[in-house]
């Protein structure tokens, strides 16, 4: 079975920010020329899928980098969330309710953000949806509902190295971030 594959456009913009041209100056001239804003209706619901850091660490992309993101997709008349799926591992991120006060503690607050924090996969990594798929190792694979329910996604993802896959981004973000606890064991073990 052959698989359709597109392209889409890749946007390099160098945020280097300065007095004269801030930051959040710069990422609204890179999103207007995106023209991320011509795909969106107003009161679509929107996914801003990202990572919020595990206790004690540094590495994720910082709030008051996605506040501008945020900002543009309100002002386009959209509704944005902030969203990520529970862990496989016990830990701050392993269900819902230490997972939203891990992000707070990092500064992803509705306050700060402009957009609230929604785990994607429910209190206990439940909230998941079977999707049927002509994958090379899985006949399904199990996503989070809410990222499902979503209208639109945009994915904010931080560059890493990681022990098993070498290099990961934006690829692992959506792959492994947006299953569920069945989905990320599938990932991990069913092969």
């Amino acid at each position: 079975m052959a698989i359709k594959t597109t392209t889409s456009p890749v946007y390099f913009w160098n945020l280097r920010a300065s007095p004269k041209a801030p930051y959040e100056l710069r990422i609204r001239k890179l999103l207007k020329q995106s023209s991320v804003a011509s795909l969106l209706n107003p009161g679509d619901l929107v996914a801003v899928k990202t990572h919020f850091g595990e206790k004690g660490t540094t590495a994720f992309v910082s709030p008051l980098q996605i506040k501008p993101i945020v900002d543009f997709l309100r002002k386009s008349g959209v509704k944005p969330f902030l969203t990520d799926t529970n862990t496989l591992y016990v830990g701050r991120r392993g269900e819902s309710v230490s997972h939203v006060l891990q992000a707070a503690e990092h500064g992803f607050d509705p306050m700060i953000t402009g957009a609230p924090v929604i785990i994607a996969d429910g209190l206990k990594s439940s909230n998941q949806i079977s999707v049927p798929g002509p994958g090379q190792h899985f006949e399904h694979a199990y996503l989070a509902g809410d990222i499902l329910d979503a209208d639109f996604m945009i994915t904010i993802t931080h560059f890493k190295g990681h022990e098993l896959t070498g290099y990961g981004g934006t690829l692992k973000n959506l792959g492994m971030g947006c299953a569920t606890r069945q989905g990320k064991m599938q990932q991990h073990c069913g092969l």
